[in-house]
């Protein structure tokens, strides 16, 4: 009898094991390969279609799916079918992938646990699968006016990079429901949370200020920095306006004018890639005759261009987006940060120009309510980079003149901690500068 039981166990585990086989081998492989195709051929019309609608000639391309495209006849006829056909196949591939999920669940325990690691690994796929149909089905459908969507095409040497993206208009809402609902206390701190000392900005973005008011609790607390002592702002007024023609020209000098005062140790902050690319450019050779070495964002991970910076005690490191915040570069390696332009967002980023127009359509004005904010918290990001400890000293130059000319301009100024501030000729300015940085090193020998 015994002999009789376990002859059909091995019937049954024989016939579960070529069921698995059977599905992996039969259904599961080649759905993927038909997955992998409808895939690679849908994102290549995509991108096909979406560079032919733009209209604007740049290495990446970018397209909103705004109301208007959504109610072209090439988007109704062309582009939903190609993502139905998309979507079909990722949900019949789900399928399969559940399918042998509950097929591995039928094998003995011992089998199951020696299999353990793949279908975690299964498991994290089938998820993953499934939220990527449900991703997909979202940035495509027009019901939900709270999200935006947009697709980006980029040429790379391994061919071109097509991606889809969805972000929502207003977090607020979200905050609201699942975080300030949901808790009695939430703490929210942050050293570039403010402009001109107020939260109006930051509470209209995340929705505080439909939060009852004897639940906000708002502070704003001096540094524990001297910057009076520890600072020196510069800002020329006799140079071009960002977008005259000989404005690039004249910032790589001011650039190079800059980096010989501090003798190295810069952080130039920039608000493009292309202005980045050229200015390195025009300025590596020069520097390195000088003895300093130019850095360029780009050329090794973050991290790891960081740790050169902060051991390459004259180094100058060009970079963009990512450095105006979280670089922590303290001491002698970092006395000068030069800030290129007002860090103020590019308009045709999706994002941005839906939220704008979102403004607008309220009939409020979204360059003051909403860009120059914005810009605001990332201007005093990027004045954050210089001080790191009490004892750092330094120069921030700044080398875009609206923001003494602009009405606007006055509020990032007043945004700011207190500190030296010498504006005028380049000439003055600079001579300035120079005698700060010379009574920094004399007071250095003296220690010494």
């Amino acid at each position: 009898m015994l002999a009789r039981l376990r002859f059909l166990e091995k019937q049954i585990d024989v016939k579960l094991y070529t069921r698995i086989f059977e599905h992996v081998q039969a259904r599961l492989i080649p759905q993927r390969e038909n997955l992998a195709f409808v895939s690679a051929s849908v994102f290549d019309d995509l991108a096909a279609y979406f560079e032919g609608l733009s209209k604007v000639e740049t290495a990446e391309v970018k397209v909103r799916f705004t109301p208007i495209i959504r109610e072209l006849p090439e988007w109704k006829d062309s582009i939903l079918a190609l993502v139905q056909q998309l979507l079909r196949e990722l949900r019949e591939f789900h399928q399969q992938l559940l399918v042998l999920e509950k097929l591995l669940e039928a094998l003995p325990d011992p089998v199951g646990e020696s299999l353990l690691a793949q279908t975690v690994e299964l498991t994290a796929l089938t998820d993953r699968v499934e939220v990527a149909a449900s991703t997909l089905g979202g940035i495509f459908d027009s019901a939900d006016t709270n999200k935006v969507s947009w697709i980006e095409i980029r040429t790379s040497k391994s061919g071109k990079l097509i991606t889809l993206r969805q972000a929502p208009l207003n977090v607020s809402e979200l905050l609201r429901e699942r975080l300030f609902e949901k808790f009695d206390t939430v703490v929210m701190t942050s050293a570039t949370l403010s402009t001109e000392n107020r939260f109006d900005y930051v509470k209209g973005r995340l929705g505080l200020d439909r939060v009852p008011p004897s639940r906000l609790v708002e502070l704003v607390l001096p540094s524990s920095f001297n910057y009076g002592e520890q600072v020196i702002l510069g800002i020329p007024k006799d140079i071009p306006l960002p977008d005259h023609p000989n404005f690039r020209k004249e910032l790589n000098r001011l650039i190079f004018k800059s980096i010989t005062i501090s003798e190295g140790r810069a952080l130039v902050l920039f608000t493009s890639y292309s202005l980045l690319h050229q200015a390195y450019e025009e300025l590596e050779e020069p520097l390195q005759t000088l003895g300093i070495r130019a850095l360029k964002q780009g050329d090794a991970p973050r991290h790891r261009l960081t740790e050169i910076f902060k051991n390459d005690k004259t180094s100058v490191l060009f970079a963009t987006d990512s450095f105006w915040e979280g670089v922590d570069v303290a001491g002698e390696a970092l006395e000068n940060v030069i800030l290129t332009k007002l860090p103020f967002s590019v308009p045709r980023e999706p994002v941005i120009e839906a939220r704008v127009e979102a403004i607008a359509e309220k009939g409020r004005n979204p360059f003051l309510e909403y860009t120059v904010p914005q810009a605001v918290i990332k201007f005093k990001q990027g004045f954050g980079r210089l001080i790191r400890s009490r004892s750092d000293r330094g120069s921030i130059m700044i080398f875009d003149r609206r923001i003494l000319e602009k009405h606007y301009g006055k509020v990032f100024l007043r945004s700011l901690p207190e500190c030296q501030l010498v504006a005028g000729k380049q000439e003055l300015v600079f001579e300035t500068v120079k005698k700060f940085f010379e009574v920094r090193r004399a007071r250095k020998e003296r220690q010494e």
